[in-house]
């Protein structure tokens, strides 16, 4: 698992592909649903060893994955490899339990599912079509269904508030916040280094950020939740927030960023007041001039169009 997972092309496996047969009258077990699988497949994380079984009794899998991760050696999460076979299996195993739990409900629509129904590939394609065979994904983030969750509060939100006043994104800097680089030098020199973002290459800044991504996504929600709380209590940035809403998302890099909708308490609505009106609320808290920004930001914030932004 571990060489299939790396390999790049399928012509990398040719020498590296056992073959084993299950036993007579056996079937083949599932990676995902082997107790051992992750010890046998990282061997260079678990030395041989089994996770203990009173761990695995009082903990599941996922919060087992949490205390991995956050361990003083670090041995977890330098492993990229082991991080996308946890996800893997955290994502089947809450499909597995969705499943379940509509197994154990057995209706369609006020009628019980009955093995007739699935038995015949009309049926059973009729009941995938269904909502139900999908709404109980609604709590596993890659699904549809959880998109659709987000936008029917979206939705709810705007018809009891009306319309939010600001669309605001935060992303992430890692290249530019000092405080994250110094801890990041610190942890790969095993000392405490001060101010090493002025004397560091981008691709050594790019390396220690591949290497620690554990502590550059802790760093990160740390440092949103705060600016969270900073613009929810001071009213010097979009005014007095009366309700918000935020949602995380992930770029190609695997990076978060946040997209959020802010109602600012007695801000203009558009199509009652009048232009004047909104353009001296607006002027409050939105420039156009950076003279007063650092020399980088500017460049990392001035939008270029491209032929998508025309679709």
């Amino acid at each position: 698992m571990h060489g299939l997972i790396e390999s790049q092309h399928i012509y990398d496996l040719k020498d590296k592909i056992i073959e084993l047969a299950p036993a007579e009258g056996q079937r083949p077990l599932g990676i995902f649903k082997d107790k051992y699988a992750e010890e046998m497949n990282f061997p260079t994380l678990f030395y041989g060893n089994a996770c203990d079984d009173d761990m695995t009794n009082r903990f599941s899998y996922q919060k087992i994955v949490q205390l991995e991760l956050l361990q003083a050696s670090g041995d977890f999460q330098y492993h990229t490899t082991n991080f996308f076979f946890k996800t893997m299996r955290i994502i089947i195993d809450k499909v597995l339990s969705c499943i379940w739990v509509r197994i154990r409900k057995g209706q369609l629509k006020g009628r019980k599912i009955l093995a007739k129904d699935v038995k015949y590939r009309a049926n059973l394609e009729k009941l995938l079509k269904c909502d139900i065979g999908y709404i109980d994904f609604k709590n596993i983030r890659i699904s549809s269904d959880h998109l659709e969750q987000i936008r029917k509060n979206i939705f709810a939100m705007i018809r009891q508030l009306g319309p939010p006043t600001f669309f605001v994104t935060f992303t992430s800097a890692e290249h530019r916040w000092k405080p994250l680089v110094d801890t990041l030098v610190t942890l790969f020199r095993n000392k405490e280094n001060k101010n090493a973002i002025d004397i560091l290459e981008d691709d050594d800044i790019d390396y220690l950020i591949r290497k620690y991504p554990v502590t550059c996504s802790q760093y990160y929600r740390h440092r949103i939740n705060a600016i969270k709380r900073l613009i929810s209590q001071d009213t010097t940035f979009f005014g007095k927030i009366s309700n918000y809403y935020f949602v995380t998302k992930f770029q190609n890099r695997g990076t978060e960023h946040e997209h959020g909708l802010l109602w600012i308490e007695n801000a203009p609505i558009y199509g009652k007041e009048s232009n004047s009106e909104i353009e001296k609320f607006l002027d409050n808290y939105i420039t156009c001039n950076t003279d007063h920004l650092e020399p980088y930001v500017p460049k990392l914030h001035k939008h270029h169009h491209t032929k998508s932004c025309k679709k």
